[in-house]
């Protein structure tokens, strides 16, 4: 899970968001309206087809651009609150098969993320030791 320190994306170009991505080696940024809470995902696979001649979609704002592409980040994402239990964090992810839920606080501000990788990476470490 990761602190609060997440870059959080506001209206943004999807190229700034690809930026961001790089700058910070993620694969993926809650999107927030303007009271900062939580209203999508952009994440590298919503990538996934666009070709050259639609790289100019890519000037488009973030949740645009996943609503005209149709993809997986433009839903509702994911999110629990901090006390949830391990099996509120897995369920909705295998059957989501969702990458990550974000972790919200009580105003529905992202406070961090939990991802499939990073739960699989704890569950081995406590298997192996």
């Amino acid at each position: 899970m990761a602190s609060n320190s997440l870059p959080r994306i506001l209206y943004v170009q999807t190229i700034e968001i690809l930026r961001t991505l790089e700058k910070h080696d993620m694969t993926a940024v809650p999107l927030v309206n303007g009271k900062g809470e939580l209203t999508g995902t952009f994440s590298q696979s919503d990538l996934k087809g666009v070709s050259t001649l639609m790289l100019v979609d890519l000037f488009l704002e973030a949740m645009t651009f996943l609503e005209d592409e149709e993809a997986r980040g433009a839903g509702r994402p994911l999110s629990v609150k901090p006390d949830a239990r391990f099996g509120e964090i897995m369920l909705p992810l295998a059957y989501s098969g969702a990458h990550r839920i974000w972790i919200i606080d009580e105003e529905n501000k992202v406070i961090g993320v939990a991802s499939m990788t990073g739960v699989i990476k704890e569950v081995m470490k406590a298997t192996v030791s």
